[in-house]
């Protein structure tokens, strides 16, 4: 039959008097904190104190008192004297569960305040009882860095194949980045990192908020699900590859609600809003993006910055490139000489999706937006759908088909207000010469709306002739494709793309890219402006097919 007493303390002064003597314990520091549980003198034991499973007694010699756990289950940070106080470091006490060897540690309710980054061992499972999720005022479980970058500048690193759930993760000043600072305030003085994970780690209904460079640091492998990430520099950082973030918010960032240094990851059913400048940056290849809402970001909603063999599909791009300096855009806070001022997006970013220097590309049945903010207030977001940087040639194989809402509501163009620097994007404003030629040689394009309108690609024949005349109406610039064979000779393929000033003007900038073999040797416009003509290197057999982008 076992006896009781109230706490640890009076645990190690409890007299012993036989080799088998049980106690319950009520409490760590005080009756019912969640520190209590079975104990059991253990006679000869030579294990050493770690204040939660080994207890040392001040009064005998000999052994050890030892916790009766069920090592199935959790363990509890209460265990090892961890108090949720809200003002008490808990390092220590934490630190010592994760290090107990258990497969599983869990933080009950309570804000846990830390001094040092806490690391989580390999295949280590951590739980709290609630992260407040959308709300994360109302979050149960709390861990917060004291101290800055002082001893680590993460809250929580992990080891491979871990998993964290259901807390939530802040820097001691947090109340300092307010949503009107949605560009990230120097002086802070918080932690720059809330999560780093280890490789193959799970990562489920977390918050993080508030830290200096990334709420979350991802490792490779790692699984991202119902996590909300608010008001840090950078939302989520990859460090590894081949992850997946799904069903996710990322809002109220600096830089991007994501950025993608590393390749193949999956992003799916995710909401990135409200993020200062990008949605998401991609500086890398092989991702896939689909099932997201981009809405209201600062400057591009989706940024492909370099890399190749990315897939967009099935997004909603709404509102995004609204950001503003006070006088036009979105924010009216950020003025200048405001602590959050942020400058209005460049031309290039005043877009839906950004795209430079991109190869293999897909972006297929989005849906776009413009508009302004719930209820009619704030600016008019761009209807640039995409805008395109990048040499020809180097920004190869885009394909762009299928998806809807490329014009902005009642069919204006060209920027948030008539004060507001327009962009300059595929569809959409005046582009310049090179940017048109830029939509017609990397790009495929399907059937899309006025402007940007792509006419059916068109058969032409089969005849034999040393040119041809091909009518291009009206159109502004587009692409031609030419098949050509000469008697007993390897087939040629070219792409002539041009641009002009006006769908009425005689002179126009051309490409020729002879593809496969010598084909064509000019085109340039005819005496009529709705017809070009396109000399071949000599007498051939030809076939022909052209896109038009019209006004």
């Amino acid at each position: 039959m076992s006896i009781m007493t109230n706490t640890i303390a009076d645990l190690k002064a409890l007299a012993v008097t036989s080799s088998n003597m049980e106690v319950e314990v009520l409490g760590y520091h005080a009756v019912a904190d969640g520190g209590g549980g079975l104990f059991a003198w253990q006679a000869g034991a030579t294990a050493t104190d770690d204040g939660g499973l080994w207890i040392e007694s001040t009064v005998a010699t000999g052994g050890l008192w030892q916790r009766i756990v069920d090592s199935a289950a959790p363990v509890s940070v209460r265990w090892w004297g961890a108090r949720g106080d809200g003002s008490t470091d808990d390092t220590a006490a934490i630190q010592a569960a994760l290090d107990a060897g258990f497969s599983a540690v869990h933080l009950p309710a309570g804000t846990y305040p830390v001094s040092a980054t806490l690391t989580v061992p390999a295949g280590t499972i951590v739980t709290g009882d609630g992260s407040g999720a959308f709300r994360p005022a109302n979050a149960r479980t709390t861990i917060v860095k004291t101290n800055g970058d002082t001893a680590g500048d993460a809250v929580m690193e992990t080891g491979q194949s871990c998993t964290i759930r259901d807390l939530k993760l802040q820097p001691h000043n947090e109340a300092a980045v307010t949503y009107e600072r949605a560009v990230y305030p120097s002086g802070t003085g918080n932690t720059s990192i809330g999560l780093r994970t280890g490789s193959a780690n799970t990562v489920e209904d977390v918050v993080s908020q508030g830290f200096a460079d990334s709420a979350l640091v991802l490792g490779t492998t790692t699984k991202v699900m119902r996590c909300h990430i608010f008001r840090s520099r950078r939302g989520i950082t990859t460090s590894g590859s081949d992850g997946m973030i799904t069903n996710s918010v990322t809002m109220f960032c600096h830089e991007a609600g994501i950025l993608l240094t590393t390749n193949y990851w999956i992003i799916t059913s995710c909401r990135i809003e409200w993020n200062a400048t990008y949605g998401i940056q991609s500086n890398s290849g092989e991702h896939t993006f689909t099932a997201n809402l981009f809405d209201r970001n600062g400057w591009a909603g989706l940024y492909l910055n370099g890399g190749w063999g990315n897939v967009v599909t099935g997004n909603y791009f709404s509102r995004n490139g609204a950001g503003g300096d006070g006088s036009m855009g979105r924010w009216n806070w950020a003025i200048p000489g405001h602590n959050a001022y942020l400058a209005p997006p460049t031309v290039a970013d005043s877009c839906h999706i950004k795209i430079y220097y991109q190869r293999d590309c897909t972006i297929t049945g989005n849906r776009y937006r413009a508009g302004v903010d719930d209820g009619g207030s704030g600016a008019m977001a761009p209807a640039y759908v995409y805008n395109m940087d990048g040499t020809a040639g180097v920004t190869s194989n885009i394909t762009i088909f299928a998806n809807a809402g490329e014009t902005a509501s009642g069919g204006g163009f060209g920027g948030y207000a008539a004060s507001y620097p327009g962009g300059s994007g595929v569809f959409g404003g005046t582009d310049t010469s090179a940017q048109q030629l830029v939509y017609g040689r990397p790009v495929r394009l399907g059937s899309v709306t006025i402007p940007g309108m792509s006419t059916p690609r068109q058969p032409y024949g089969l005849p034999q002739a040393a040119s041809v005349d091909v009518p291009i109406g009206t159109a502004i610039g587009g692409r031609i494709k030419v098949w050509t064979n000469a008697w007993n000779s390897t087939p040629s393929y070219a792409e002539v793309t041009f641009a002009r000033a006006s769908g009425s003007a005689t002179t126009a900038t051309v490409a020729i890219d002879n593809v496969i073999g010598t084909n064509v040797s000019t085109a340039v416009i005819s005496t009529d402006p709705a017809v070009m003509t396109v000399t071949f290197a000599g007498t051939r057999f030809y076939n022909l097919s052209y896109d038009l982008h019209t006004m």
